[in-house]
């Protein structure tokens, strides 16, 4: 997933009205998806991302980098795009054993036909060879008749 930047609005204490924003590697709102945030500043220390939409809360830094890493760490995110990217692996690893399966399949279909052509080809020289045999028989017969 690609990170896009997002606008982040620092606030030098709590219920200031200025500020600036400032373009950072935010992620989106996890509940909303809204795109910009404030870092609220409580005291010493005490700092932490806001949703300007929903007001939804990250979890509490000593300072706005660590805020800003940790409203963007979302381990559960990370656990399904692991799981995704085994997931999409997986996949490609069956297709390449179907590929590979039905290649094999392919080979034993092509030397069973050049099998079955083998014995078609036996099973019409013993039909001659049948033919000629009654053929000699009959013959045979026909001659100790006529003695």
């Amino acid at each position: 997933m690609s990170e896009l930047k997002n606008r982040i609005f620092l606030k030098p204490t709590v219920g200031a009205t200025e500020g600036r924003w400032y373009d950072m590697d935010v992620k989106p709102c996890p509940r909303c998806a809204f795109h910009e945030h404030t870092v609220q500043i409580e005291g010493d220390h005490v700092y932490y991302v806001v949703c300007i939409s929903c007001r939804a809360r990250g979890p509490i830094a000593d300072d706005v980098f660590e805020a800003v890493a940790l409203w963007n760490n979302r381990p559960i995110e990370a656990a399904l795009t692991a799981q995704l990217a085994e997931a999409n692996a997986t996949i490609e690893l069956l297709d390449s054993a179907t590929v590979e399966a039905a290649q094999e399949v392919m080979a034993q279909l092509a030397a069973a036909n050049e099998r079955i052509a083998e014995l078609e080809g036996n099973l019409r020289g013993a039909i001659q060879a049948t033919a000629y045999v009654r053929k000699d028989r009959d013959r045979l017969a026909a001659l100790k008749g006529g003695e």
